[in-house]
């Protein structure tokens, strides 16, 4: 965001800053840490259009109509398509060792035509500090197969996020039929 404030104001150049690899970071205890995008911002768009356009409810608005519920939905999956979300939640080597409590509780949103590593999302110690190195990792746009191929440190909590192999849940636009699996689906399309 500087770096467009900067060309517009020396050099008179409009630019638009890319928000979409902002990494955050709340400071509470434990700390949490997130860059990219989150589930839930995929899912409330997509779950609000669902609605929307599945029950005749009235949202006690005026802007939430049926060609606004369809434009959303079309953006939701133009931009991001549908998602695989693959957690991680354990406790670490320091609190195991020292009879502490602590869990780290870990987030990647992978975009499930592209591969492309959508979001990071961290709850634990030092996630600010991991989730700003992995931040670059967002922005030059890695895939899931450039996370799988890094060899991690071990041990440590960041090597999770590189380890990371089986999804925890896919989200569809359009969900396979019922009974029908992952598998099935793909068979039947020959991939």
């Amino acid at each position: 965001m500087s770096r467009s404030l900067a060309a517009l104001t020396m050099q008179n150049e409009p630019t638009k800053p890319d928000y979409r690899a902002v990494p955050s970071a709340v400071f509470s205890q434990p700390p949490i840490g997130q860059v990219g995008l989150t589930e839930e911002q995929f899912q409330v768009v997509s779950l609000l259009a669902f609605f929307k356009s599945h029950y005749s409810v009235s949202f006690g608005t005026e802007w939430f109509n049926e060609s606004k519920c369809k434009w959303l939905k079309h953006m939701a999956t133009k931009e991001y398509g549908d998602i695989d979300v693959f957690t991680a939640n354990f406790r670490p080597l320091k609190a195991t060792l020292s009879g502490l409590p602590d869990r780290v509780f870990m987030k990647l949103i992978v975009c499930a035509k592209t591969n492309k590593v959508l979001g990071l999302n961290m709850c634990g110690e030092d996630s600010p500090e991991i989730v700003q190195g992995f931040a670059v990792a967002i922005k030059a746009g890695l895939t899931k197969e450039d996370f799988d191929s890094t060899v991690g440190i071990h041990p440590t909590a960041a090597e999770e996020f590189v380890t990371m192999r089986t999804p925890t849940r896919k989200i569809r636009e359009h969900p396979p039929a019922e009974g029908k699996t992952d598998h099935d689906v793909k068979a039947a399309a020959g991939v």
